[in-house]
């Protein structure tokens, strides 16, 4: 009797370390994550390998992400390569194509419709518009280029 005692009490702690939560992360963990992100937008980045990154379950890290940023994963990597494709658009000469590679995405048209979404006008409307208010320094030849 004492023997099976031992057993039952081996087992319901064996099933108490199954059934325990992980330890709370910190709002420093959350605030590298986040921060990851954004260091790493240009990558191919999913849920499941930021989650193996810092050693979460992937459903938990969503979760934690949500409730620190007010987004799903998908909506804040994608707000984080939108804010750089505009700054790309306004700030170069670049074409679509090479800012959608440069912001890790790998559909130009994808990119387009998401860039629709996001700003209410296609890439190009954006450049033209922000162009105007914003123009780039005109070269007047190759004087432009010493110094």
């Amino acid at each position: 009797m004492e023997m099976e005692l031992q057993n039952l009490s081996k087992v319901a702690s064996a099933t108490q370390k199954l059934t325990d939560e992980p330890g709370i992360p910190t709002e420093e963990d959350i605030t590298q994550v986040v921060s990851y992100i954004r260091k790493h937008y240009q990558e191919p980045l999913n849920l499941a390998a930021l989650a193996e990154e810092f050693h979460f379950n992937p459903v938990y890290l969503s979760r934690l992400i949500k409730k620190k940023s007010g987004h799903t994963f998908t909506e804040l990597l994608t707000s984080i390569r939108m804010y750089h494709a505009a700054r790309l658009l306004r700030d170069t000469v670049l074409k679509n194509g090479e800012i959608c590679t440069q912001i890790g995405m790998g559909d130009e048209r994808y990119f387009s419709q998401v860039f629709l979404r996001t700003y209410g006008g296609s890439p190009q409307q954006y450049r033209k518009q922000h162009r105007q208010e914003n123009p780039l320094p005109e070269l007047n030849g190759e004087d432009d280029f010493e110094n």
